[in-house]
């Protein structure tokens, strides 16, 4: 396997687009400092009092943190949804390894696997 290092014009590149994302976070997050109230349940729901928490926090926690729970929800929704391909290839790997390939498609020199095949 190759490693790959990544060029001084590359880096270059990547700092500067991360500072331009994260001045553009910071800007967002003055703009939207007012208080917001957040709450579990409308109003509309009084029959449930014991459910009814609201949170004040200001406006860009709440957008950061929504992002934020959208992200590990997507990450775990992804990991759950993957689940079946990553057994099956861990299945065929340790097969591979059981019969004596080498994982690169060659079979390893045995005379006694090369008879069985």
């Amino acid at each position: 396997m190759i490693d790959r290092v990544p060029s001084a014009a590359v880096r270059i590149i990547r700092t500067a687009i991360l500072f331009v994302l994260g001045f553009g976070l910071v800007i967002l997050a003055l703009a939207n400092r007012e208080p917001v109230t957040l709450r579990l349940l409308p109003d509309s729901f009084p029959f449930i009092p014991a459910a009814n928490v609201s949170l004040v926090v200001p406006l860009f926690v709440a957008i950061f943190g929504g992002a934020a729970v959208g992200i590990v929800i997507g990450f775990a929704w992804e990991w759950t949804r993957e689940h079946g391909q990553r057994s099956a290839f861990l299945r065929r790997r340790k097969e591979d390894e059981r019969r004596g390939h080498d994982g690169q498609g060659e079979v390893a020199d045995d005379d006694i696997i090369a008879l069985l095949d």
